[in-house]
C-alpha cells in the first residue's frame, strides 16, 4: 500500500510539474495569437496609407475566417486554463474539466464547419503591393469544397474524452463520498 501511495504521490507530482509548463506556455502561446490577430484586425480596420482591403466586402464573407479566428484564440485559452488549473493542484477529473473539453469539441467543431463557407484561395486582410498581413484561407484554388477532416477528428476525440472526464469525475466523487 505504501508503494501504492508513493507511485501516486510522484505521478501526481509530475503531473502538477509538466501541467505548470503548459500553462507557462499555452499563456505566451495566447498572448501572441492575440497580438498578431489584433494587428490583422486593426491593419483591416483602419488601413494604412498605400494599404488597401482584401476579401470579401461583407459581414457574412468575413464570418468564416473570424470565427475560426476567435475559435482558435479561446481553444488556447481552454488549455491555458486547464492545465494552469491542475498545475495548481486541482484535480484533472471535475464537472469543471468535463465541460471545458466538451467546449474545445465545440471550438473544433466550428472551425470545421466554417471551412465549409470559406471560398478557395480566399484570403482576408490588408495589402500594399508585396508587403500584406492575412488571415489566409487553407483551402486551395482547386478545392471545390473544403473540409477540414482534422478539426472533426480532433472534435470527435475532445468529445469522447469529455465523456471518460465524467466517467472519471464520478468515480472521484464516490470515492470522495467514501472517505
Amino acid at each position: 500500500m505504501d508503494k501504492q501511495l508513493a507511485a501516486i504521490k510522484t505521478t501526481r507530482s509530475k503531473l502538477v510539474s509538466t501541467s505548470r509548463g503548459l500553462a507557462t506556455l499555452f499563456l505566451i502561446i495566447f498572448v501572441l495569437y492575440c497580438a498578431a490577430h489584433v494587428a490583422v484586425f486593426l491593419y483591416m480596420a483602419l488601413l494604412p496609407n498605400g494599404f488597401s482591403y482584401l476579401g470579401p466586402s461583407t459581414l457574412a464573407g468575413t464570418l468564416p475566417f473570424i470565427i475560426p479566428s476567435i475559435s482558435g484564440g479561446f481553444t488556447i485559452f481552454l488549455l491555458w486554463r486547464i492545465f494552469r488549473e491542475i498545475g495548481r493542484n486541482a484535480s484533472p477529473f471535475t464537472p469543471l474539466r468535463v465541460r471545458q473539453i466538451r467546449a474545445l469539441g465545440f471550438l473544433f467543431l466550428a472551425t470545421a464547419i466554417c471551412g465549409f463557407f470559406i471560398t478557395p484561395s480566399t484570403d482576408v486582410g490588408a495589402i500594399n503591393g508585396d508587403a500584406h498581413m492575412l488571415i489566409e484561407s487553407d483551402a486551395s484554388a482547386s478545392d471545390s469544397i473544403h473540409v477540414d477532416a482534422t478539426s472533426f477528428m480532433i472534435s470527435i476525440v475532445c468529445f469522447a474524452l469529455s465523456f471518460i472526464f465524467s466517467y472519471g469525475a464520478t468515480l472521484e466523487q464516490e470515492t470522495d463520498d467514501l472517505v
